[in-house]
């Protein structure tokens, strides 16, 4: 008898329930996408190439996504949501400048460790620009990231580490429109932006501009 047949039930893998299954199919045609993106750009995704991508038919895409703006919008999230785990992963990182810094420095990290992830966003967000049906979610998507930062930003106010004659809110945006320009260059020319260096003068100035 073979050792599958000497399983117990209890040691058997569970079956995929149909929303797990579906949460995996979305998964990979978004990763699918992402790898579309950044090859060949916008224009070079169809939905039908998202789904072969990621192994399965050509309607697969269509089925979860609809429409072609809507798997753009699903890539967004997909990508700024990790950015909002690894703010749950700082529960240990006090609450104000530090915890900003952090946000800043894996911001920087994210561009080296998943250039393919980054290049999509930054293709995706400049597409919006133009586009009315990917402006309107996406304003929410970028409301998200700042007021991430913002929280932390009256974080530091309320702790007096941060002066508290600046706009949290005007800050913010500053903040992260600052990195997605330094991303931007290193995506275009990576040999031109040492991120290294920028990440130090970007940090430095953080504190020179916020610090009380």
């Amino acid at each position: 008898m073979g050792d599958s047949q000497m399983q117990t039930p209890a040691q058997r893998v569970p079956r995929r329930t149909q929303a797990q299954r579906r949460e995996e199919a979305e998964r990979q045609i978004i990763l699918s996408a992402i790898r579309i993106i950044a090859d060949k750009g916008l224009r070079g995704l169809t939905l039908a190439a998202a789904g072969e991508g990621a192994g399965y038919s050509r309607g697969i895409a269509s089925h979860h996504f609809g429409k072609k703006d809507d798997l753009l919008v699903a890539i967004v999230r997909h990508i700024t949501d990790g950015f909002s785990r690894h703010r749950v992963r700082q529960s240990d990182t006090p609450p104000g400048l530090t915890r900003l810094l952090d946000t800043v420095s894996y911001y920087f990290r994210g561009v080296q460790t998943a250039p393919v992830r980054m290049r999509a966003l930054h293709l995706i967000l400049s597409e919006a620009v133009s586009e009315h049906a990917l402006k309107d979610a996406l304003t929410q998507v970028n409301l998200n990231s700042i007021q991430g930062l913002e929280t932390e930003i009256r974080a530091g106010i309320a702790a007096k580490e941060i002066r508290a004659d600046i706009d949290p809110h005007a800050q913010a945006i500053l903040i992260l429109a600052s990195l997605r320009g330094v991303m931007a260059q290193w995506l275009i020319n990576n040999e031109m932006v040492d991120l290294e260096k920028v990440l130090e003068e970007f940090i430095a100035n953080i504190k020179r501009s916020l610090q009380a």
